[in-house]
């Protein structure tokens, strides 16, 4: 049941996309439609999509309604407004053989399409605005929460956190980030992300206002470039802090400290061992060196303000693993075993249990690169069966000789790495954490922006970004444009996790469209607007073949910006796929908390 589960789930998915992905295009071209319609201009066709005609009907009033092949936008054929033959095929009727129309023709059949995307937005957050917008409690915050000491900028590279070099505290309150208000978590996200500020040395630099107790300051941090895809390398301004939240307690572990000290759900955690903290990340910090001995806990329960001594206690989280390390090497390979117990109450963290032992990580270059590849199931080594971390490393250790022969099932099908030279074999402890057993649930929240402010915030995050994409002191690149394809995943990931996710983004996306379109760019609607005034200043229209070479040489760059934008999208979907594989690989590698019960 749960595959049919997910299967009309990602249906439903689909399907919200192809709603309010080609509503938004739809609309747009409605309303040129429309409008040429109230003008009296010729429409020779509708189309939904670029290219050659898919499907689709002749109407009554002589238009050519189509869905055409190329998923990229869409048009209505107006020979009157502007030659397109290059985009939209050849004219029915030469435009020179057809009355030339008015100024005002042409800008109001041009402004159109962008005026119906902004009544769509804005019916769209009407809509926000009735049945609200979920967001945690998290992104309502502008209070640091937690500083990173460090920060992971790609998968080999860790630097010093720069908020934490610049000597930002949790606890401290943002009012501003490069002059510029911010209301909560996402705006402090976006204007990190989207700023163009520059030390003396060209280095990324931002500027935060800060509220720490009853003083307010100017904070001077140099963000790093965060690599967020490893498949497309896309990378983004990040200083290393987190938000701050009440922490209530959603779930107490069974046997667990949290329970034997008598915590209970709902109780709001404020401090330990008197240091105020401001979300998980900061307790843990305390409670991780304190294994075995005593936290004082000051919590709010029902209103009221109590002390709760609680003794951590360290527990596995991971299994064990064993660790084959080619030795004399500058490079070693190196190769990680992850037993799968094959008895559901084995111990988690033992060597004897029998299991399936799988390769968990394998070289992913030289010459070992694939020979024994990730997900392999080990059978033998020099021809002594395997069913356990203590059988597997006894093989290992023994007489190995030149040559160590690996047997292997992978997929089905068996094979046998031989792996020449000498290797050293390690068991790895399992990793352990100092817990009370307890988890945070900070909560959802339900808002509801009126309408006005959705739309005006809409139209300052698209400039904000084209200003920062145009900005040579930004690290906002073309690279990070999504296209149809980026938009579709985006769309259905909100639709599956919550259908007002969907309709909120897509306020953005059709005042996206509607801006972008009125830019001055010959074939978009803003081109069409200013040729119009142009010729409307000089007294008469720009030649019809310079004009037709930059529509073709404009239209070529665009095409192969969208190409570019869509291969990008493409490699992002990639690498968040290898993404969470790794995230569903390391699970395995993961165990569930146990207590001992013990005070």
């Amino acid at each position: 049941m749960s595959g049919l589960a997910d299967l009309l789930s990602n249906t439903w998915g689909l399907i919200l996309v192809v709603v309010f992905f080609c509503g938004a295009i739809f609309f747009h071209e409605l309303g040129h439609f429309l409008a040429a319609k109230w003008r009296g201009l010729k429409i020779e066709r509708f189309s939904i999509g670029f290219g050659p005609r898919l499907f689709g009907w002749k109407g009554k009033d002589g238009v050519d309604y189509r869905v055409s092949l190329l998923p990229l936008g869409g048009y209505v054929a107006l020979p009157q407004l502007a030659d397109m033959r290059l985009i939209e095929g050849e004219s029915e009727t030469p435009s020179d053989k057809l009355p030339p129309i008015g100024y005002w023709d042409k800008m109001i059949v041009a402004v159109a399409g962008p005026a119906f995307n902004v009544i769509l937005a804005t019916f769209l957050a009407i809509i926000v605005w009735i049945v609200g917008f979920p967001s945690s409690v998290q992104m309502q915050s502008r209070t640091i929460g937690y500083v990173f000491p460090t920060l992971t900028i790609d998968e080999d590279v860790t630097v010093l956190g720069p908020a934490a070099q610049a000597g930002l505290k949790a606890g401290d309150e943002i009012l501003e980030i490069d002059g510029k208000e911010v209301d909560n978590w996402s705006d402090i996200t976006k204007y990190i992300v989207t700023g163009s500020g520059r030390d003396s040395l060209d280095n990324p630099e931002v500027i935060l206002k800060i509220r720490r107790g009853d003083e307010i300051m100017d904070v001077n941090v140099s963000p790093e470039l965060n690599e967020i895809n490893a498949r497309s390398g896309k990378q983004i301004r990040a200083i290393g802090i987190y938000p701050g939240s009440p922490l209530p307690l959603g779930w107490i572990n069974p046997n667990s400290p949290a329970e034997k000290a008598g915590l209970k759900v709902g109780d709001i955690v404020e401090t330990a061992n008197g240091k105020r903290v401001y979300s998980t990340p900061d307790l843990n910090d305390i409670i991780e060196p304190m294994g075995g001995k005593e936290v004082v806990l000051g919590i709010v329960r029902d209103g009221k303000t109590m002390d709760i001594t609680v003794v951590p206690e360290v527990v596995p989280v991971t299994k064990a693993l064993l660790q084959l390390t080619e030795s004399n090497s500058e490079s070693p390979a190196v190769w990680e075993f992850l037993p799968k117990y094959l008895d559901e109450n084995a111990e988690e963290t033992s060597l004897t249990a029998k299991a399936n032992i799988v390769v968990f990580d394998a070289p992913i270059s030289g010459k070992y690169h694939e020979m024994l590849p990730v997900g392999a199931v080990i059978s033998k080594v020099n021809g002594q069966p395997v069913d356990s971390l203590e059988t597997l490393q006894a093989a290992l250790a023994a007489d190995q000789g030149e040559t160590t022969e690996i047997a292997f099932t992978r997929k089905g099908v068996e094979g046998v790495a031989s792996l020449d030279g000498s290797f050293k074999e390690e068991i790895i402890p399992p990793t352990t954490r100092t817990l009370i057993g307890f988890s945070v649930d900070p909560g959802t929240v339900i808002t509801y922006p009126n309408p006005v402010s959705q739309v005006r915030d809409q139209i300052e995050m698209t400039f904000l970004f084209i200003g920062s994409l145009l900005s040579p002191n930004s690290d906002v690149g073309i690279n990070q444009l999504s296209g149809p394809v980026g938009i579709g995943r985006v769309l259905h990931t909100f639709s599956l996790q919550d259908l007002r996710l969907a309709i909120w983004f897509s306020v953005l996306l059709n005042i996206n469209l509607a801006i972008l379109n009125l830019m001055p760019i010959p074939v978009l609607d803003g081109g069409h607007m200013t040729i119009a005034t142009i010729t409307r200043i000089i007294g008469k229209a720009p030649p019809i073949n310079v004009v037709g070479a930059i529509q073709g040489a404009v239209m070529l760059m665009l095409f192969g910006l969208m190409f570019y934008v869509m291969f990008n999208d493409s490699m992002d979907w990639l690498g968040d796929h290898e993404a969470e594989q790794n995230y569903l690989r390391d699970k395995e590698y993961q165990i569930p908390v146990n207590f001992s019960g013990k005070q």
